[in-house]
C-alpha cells in the first residue's frame, strides 16, 4: 500500500494522509462492488507486509479479470 500511496502523492501532489484515505476509500468501494473473492485479493495486494512481484502480478491479473467480468455484465 505504501507504494501506491507514494505514487498518488507524486502524481497528484496530495498529502500522505489524503493519499492513504484515498486508497482506503477506493479499496472499500471495490470490495463492496466486486465479487466477494476480490476482497481478499485487494487486501493481499495492499498488504503492508508486501508480496512478491510474481504474486503481485498474478493478483493484479486476477483483479483485472474479476473487474472486467463485473463491468462487462449486460
Amino acid at each position: 500500500m505504501e507504494q501506491l500511496i507514494q505514487m498518488l502523492q507524486e502524481k497528484t501532489g496530495i498529502s500522505e494522509e489524503l493519499a492513504k484515505r484515498t486508497v482506503d476509500i477506493t479499496a472499500d468501494f471495490l470490495k463492496e462492488k466486486l465479487p466477494t473473492e476480490a476482497g481478499s485479493l485487494i487486501d493481499m495486494a495492499l498488504s503492508s507486509q508486501g508480496i512478491g512481484d510474481s504474486i503481485g502480478d498474478s493478483i493484479q491479473d486476477k483483479i483485472g479479470d474479476i473487474a472486467g467480468s463485473f463491468f462487462n455484465k449486460s
